[in-house]
């Protein structure tokens, strides 16, 4: 077994998905704990290396008064619609394009680890949503920080390159969603027995969506800018092998749950370019995943999402 039972419960540290960024996210945090800030503050400083922007100039702008941020009454301003720009044919807020959201979710997330661990909270166990491998990955030592957001920048800006896409919510087993895809969609991830994502072109899951509504089918459209783990991805794949082998990969010191088998990570695959190439593609098991963690006896769960 990959986990080693411990006389108290252990802790697990689950990092999620894109999708839950917004602009201040953990503000108070960065304002008033040290440890917190100094990782926020190294990343942002590496990251203006890839991005050519400090990067909390977009997730801490300075457009509140000091007394609001601090607690004030005064309502607060409307960044998205303030920093929104043209991007194609349509407008969209810069912290919500993939090459920012990406590495800004990164950073978060691996401050919020080490901060807990700071306070004497250390995982014996993780799992990660899509990016929150890496962020799992980092913490388990297979990755510097530094090479991890080399990794994650320079994959983020790839896919921001590849044309738009879509995610659909489908409330069907993943057996019986898959022989009703066409060759244009792919199943993105298995959050649940009956709890699937579809990712694909616009178009492709425009069609689909209808055709789930009209023979009663839950389904609900995810808000992302591009069809992760599909194929839409493979057009990035080689570059982000070939970004995965410029950084030394080491076994994990953690156990951790791996997106691509919805099992414990192997160090043979943490430490292979290709299986990090193949993680954009391939669907995320996280139900498979969870269903291994809860074989710890009395584990405890800690999102490490943006608070």
């Amino acid at each position: 077994t990959a986990y080693r039972e411990e006389s108290e419960r252990a802790i697990v540290f689950m990092f999620p998905g894109i999708g839950a960024h917004y602009v201040d996210m953990a503000r108070g945090l960065y304002d008033s704990e040290p440890a917190f800030r100094q990782v926020v503050d190294h990343c942002s400083g590496v990251l203006s290396q890839h991005l050519g922007f400090d990067l909390r100039s977009v997730l801490y702008p300075e457009t509140r008064e000091p007394s609001a941020r601090a607690g004030g009454n005064q309502a607060p301003v409307d960044l998205r619609r303030m920093l929104k720009r043209n991007n194609g044919d349509e407008q969209s807020a810069v912290i919500d394009r993939t090459e920012v959201s990406q590495p800004l979710l990164f950073v978060i997330e691996y401050a919020l680890a080490q901060l807990w661990m700071e306070w004497g909270i250390k995982p014996q166990a993780m799992i990660g949503y899509s990016l929150g491998e890496y962020v799992a990955a980092c913490v388990a030592g297979v990755m510097s920080l530094d090479d991890a957001l080399k990794l994650v920048a320079g994959r983020a800006r790839l896919i921001q390159d590849l044309p738009r896409g879509s995610l659909l919510a489908v409330a069907l087993p993943v057996e019986q969603l898959g022989p009703l895809l066409g060759g244009d969609l792919s199943i993105m991830a298995v959050n649940g027995p009956e709890q699937c994502v579809v990712s694909g072109p616009v178009a492709g899951i425009e069609a689909f969506e209808t055709r789930m509504g009209a023979e009663g089918v839950s389904c609900r459209r995810l808000d992302a800018s591009h069809a992760f783990h599909s194929r839409m991805m493979e057009p990035a794949v080689e570059e982000v092998e070939r970004l995965a082998r410029t950084v030394q990969l080491n076994p994990p010191r953690i156990p951790y749950i791996s997106n691509v088998t919805g099992a414990w990570i192997k160090p043979e695959e943490a430490t292979d370019p290709g299986y990090w190439a193949r993680h954009m593609c391939e669907p995320v098991r996280f139900s498979s995943g969870l269903e291994e963690l809860l074989k710890i006896p009395g584990a405890i769960l800690f999102e490490m999402g943006p608070p």
